[in-house]
C-alpha cells in the first residue's frame, strides 16, 4: 500500500509496477504489473523464507523516464500448513441403542395398559370360563407391565448421560511441507470462534463438550508458530448435528408441557415428566386407545387454515372421501417435530391412497403465532398442499355450539359456555379429547373415529410400518408389513434373558469405548467417555409400579452396562428365534442429514 505521488498538472501517471527482489542475489522474485494509476495497493503471494526488497516503479505518459521508490526491506513470516482434522461423536451409538429399546418398551407398555384396563376374551365360551380367562390374561399383562415400567425407569437413567450436550472427539495430523518450520500450538474453532486457549504442539486429540442451542456446530482448527509468529489457514471443517442428543421425547401432556422450558428444567420436552403424569392420571386413563371399539363420529367444527388465514370445516359435511389421518402436534415440541417430519414424508408417499390433516395445537389465532407456524412449515419443507392440509386447533366462534350436533343428525346437550368472541381460546383438542401431542387419529370413510392413539417410532421405517398397520386395521385389510411386530399379540417377557440381564449387574463394568489417556485441553482435563448404564431391581426385591421417573443425578441405585441384545429378545417366546437387528453406527461424525424420498404421487384432499 502506498500514498498517491505528488504530480503537477502537466504530468500524468501511466501505470505502476511493484517488484520483489532478493536482497542477497538481487534477483527479481515477483513483479506485479501493470497496476492502474488509481490503485494504491497490491498483494505478494507465496513468499519463501528470506530477506527481500520491495520497491515501486512509476511510469509517466509521453516519456521513457521511470521513477523508483526507495526499497522497503521485508522478512516475511512463513505460515504453517493447516492441520487435517477428524471428528467422532462420542456416545452416538449408545444413545441410539437405548432409544431403540425405549421405543420397543413404550409401545409394549401401551398395549399392556389396554389389556389390563379393558381385557376382552372373544368367542362363544361360557361366561364363567371367559371371565376366568380374562382374569388370567389381566394378571399376566399386569406382571409384564410392572416389569416394563421398571425397565423404562432404568432407561431414563441411562439416556440422561447422553442428553443435553454433545461430546466430540477431535483428532488431527499436521505435516509441514517446510522442514525448517515448527508448529508450536493449535487452536480449536467452533462455529468460527476459538474454543478455549491454544493447545500445546504435542497434543494430537482432544474432546470438547458442546451445547445444543444450535442445530449444528462446525468444528475446525488452526496451526500456529511462534518464531516467526504466524497462523495457518483454517483446516477442513466438520459439521456435527445436535438433534440426536436432545431430550428423549415421545409424548407431551398439555398439562405438563411448558413452551419456554429448557432442558433439564421441569416441563421441557422430556418423556420422564409425561411418564410420571400419565401414571398419576385418574383411573389410569388409556392414552393410546388404538383401534376404537365404538363407532363415534367426529365433532363437526371449523378450524383456521394456516396459510389462508380463514376458518374451514375440518372434515366435509358428508364425511371424508377416504381414510383420513389427523395428526395433532405442537410447533415447539421435540416429539411433535420428529413425528411431524415422518408424517409429512408418509403423506407424500401415500397421497393417492389416504388423506392427511395436520392440526397445530396451542397456536391460537393471533397473526404473529400463525406467521411463526408458517415460517416453521416452509423452512422445513413440510408444506405440500397437494397431499396434506395444515390448520390450527383454534375453533371458529360458532364451532363450540355447532359441535353438539353430529353429522348423523343426533343432538346432544351442548356444554355450558359463555358467549364467545374471536379471541376466546376454544380449542379442538377439547372436543376430540386430545390429552397431549403428538396424537394420531384415523377417520374411517364411513365417518367415525376408527383409530386413536400414539406410537413411539425409532426411525421413519418404524413409523411407516406403524401407519400401514394402523390403516389396515381400520379398513379390516391384511397387514401389508412383512413380519409386522404390531400384529404379534405376545405379552410375556423372556425371563431367561431378563435373569441374564440382572446377573450382569454383578459383573464388573467393561468399557464399551477405548478410553484414551487424559490430556490437558483448552477448557480443562480431557473428558472421559461415558458408558451406557442402567438401573435394575436387586434380585429378590419386589417389583412395583414407579410413582414417577427418577431425576438425573440420583446415585442411590447401582449402575451397570445395559445389554444391547435386550431390545431384540425382551418380548420373545421361549425357543423362538429372531434376527439380530441391532443398530450399527459408523465412527464417522453424525453430520449427514436424513434424506427424504420424493413423493410418489399427489392428490388434493377435498375440503369445504
Amino acid at each position: 500500500m502506498w500514498d498517491p505521488p505528488y504530480t503537477t498538472e502537466t504530468v500524468k501517471i501511466k501505470q505502476f509496477k511493484l517488484y520483489l527482489v532478493e536482497e542477497e542475489t538481487e534477483r527479481v522474485v515477483q513483479c506485479i504489473s501493470p497496476i492502474h494509476p488509481d490503485t494504491l495497493e497490491a498483494e505478494l503471494h507465496n513468499l519463501k523464507q528470506g530477506v527481500f526488497l520491495v520497491y515501486l516503479e512509476i511510469h509517466i505518459h509521453g516519456t521513457n523516464e521511470l521513477l523508483r521508490s526507495d526499497p522497503l526491506r521485508v522478512q516475511p513470516h512463513i505460515a504453517p500448513d493447516p492441520p487435517h482434522i477428524t471428528v467422532t461423536v462420542v456416545g452416538l451409538e449408545e444413545r441410539r441403542q437405548i432409544e431403540k429399546i425405549m421405543c420397543d418398551l413404550l409401545n409394549k407398555r401401551d398395549k399392556l395398559i389396554g389389556m389390563v384396563l379393558s381385557p376382552t376374551v372373544m368367542g362363544n365360551a361360557p361366561v364363567s370360563f371367559r371371565r376366568k380367562l380374562a382374569a388370567d390374561t389381566t394378571s399376566s399383562a399386569a406382571e409384564s407391565l410392572r416389569q416394563v415400567e421398571e425397565l423404562l425407569v432404568d432407561c431414563f437413567s441411562s439416556v440422561g448421560q447422553y442428553t443435553g450436550h454433545l461430546l466430540s472427539h477431535v483428532s488431527w495430523v499436521c505435516p509441514q511441507s517446510n522442514p525448517d518450520l515448527f508448529v508450536t500450538g493449535y487452536k480449536v474453532l467452533v462455529d468460527g470462534k476459538q474454543y478455549g486457549s491454544t493447545l500445546h504442539s504435542g497434543v494430537k486429540n482432544v474432546r470438547i463438550k458442546l451445547d445444543l442451542d444450535e442445530p449444528t456446530h462446525r468444528i475446525s482448527m488452526l496451526a500456529v508458530t511462534s518464531n516467526p509468529h504466524a497462523t495457518s489457514l483454517e483446516s477442513n471443517s466438520v459439521e456435527v448435528l445436535t438433534e440426536p442428543f436432545q431430550p428423549f421425547a415421545f409424548f407431551c401432556f398439555h398439562s405438563t408441557h411448558i413452551k419456554a422450558a429448557k432442558w433439564p428444567n421441569q416441563g421441557a420436552c422430556q418423556f420422564e415428566d409425561s411418564f410420571g403424569a400419565e401414571i398419576r392420571l385418574p383411573g389410569r386413563r388409556i392414552v393410546n386407545q388404538g383401534l376404537c371399539r365404538r363407532r363415534i363420529p367426529p365433532p363437526s367444527c371449523s378450524v383456521m387454515d394456516v396459510f389462508a388465514g380463514e376458518f374451514k370445516t375440518l372434515l366435509p359435511p358428508g364425511g371424508p372421501t377416504g381414510p383420513t389421518a389427523v395428526l395433532f402436534w405442537t410447533r415447539w415440541c421435540l416429539a411433535s417435530q420428529k413425528t411431524m417430519a415422518s408424517f409429512v414424508r408418509f403423506a407424500k408417499e401415500n397421497s393417492t391412497k389416504y388423506e392427511f390433516i395436520a392440526v397445530a395445537c396451542e397456536s391460537g389465532d393471533k397473526y404473529a403465532s400463525r406467521q411463526h407456524l408458517i415460517h416453521s412449515l416452509t423452512t422445513r419443507s413440510w408444506r405440500d398442499d397437494a397431499c396434506i392440509w395444515h390448520c390450527t386447533s383454534q375453533l371458529a366462534p360458532s364451532s363450540l355450539i355447532g359441535s353438539a350436533i353430529m353429522r348423523t343428525g343426533q343432538a346432544r346437550a351442548p356444554p355450558p359456555s359463555p358467549v364467545m368472541s374471536e379471541t376466546d381460546a376454544a380449542d379442538i383438542t377439547e372436543l376430540f379429547g386430545v390429552l397431549g401431542t403428538p396424537t394420531i387419529m384415523i377417520i374411517h370413510p364411513d365417518d367415525y373415529i376408527a383409530w386413536n392413539g400414539r406410537h413411539c417410532a425409532f426411525d421413519y421405517a418404524s413409523f411407516d410400518n406403524f401407519m400401514k398397520h394402523a390403516f389396515s386395521e381400520v379398513l379390516s385389510e391384511t397387514c401389508p408389513v412383512p413380519g409386522c411386530e404390531m400384529c404379534n399379540q405376545e405379552i410375556s417377557i423372556d425371563m431367561e434373558e431378563l435373569d441374564a440381564y440382572k446377573k450382569r449387574a454383578n459383573a464388573p463394568i467393561v468399557p464399551t469405548l477405548e478410553r484414551p489417556p487424559p490430556e490437558q485441553t483448552a477448557s480443562g482435563p480431557m473428558i472421559n467417555t461415558p458408558y451406557v448404564r442402567a438401573q435394575v431391581p436387586r434380585p429378590g426385591a419386589a417389583i412395583g409400579r414407579p410413582t414417577s421417573a427418577p431425576r438425573r443425578g440420583d446415585s442411590s441405585s447401582r449402575e451397570f452396562n445395559y445389554p444391547s441384545a435386550l431390545g431384540n429378545r425382551l418380548f420373545m417366546k421361549s425357543g423362538k428365534s429372531k434376527t439380530d437387528d441391532r443398530i450399527s453406527v459408523s465412527t464417522r461424525p453424525f453430520s449427514a442429514s436424513r434424506s427424504s424420498r420424493p413423493p410418489s404421487g399427489h392428490r388434493s384432499p377435498k375440503r369445504k
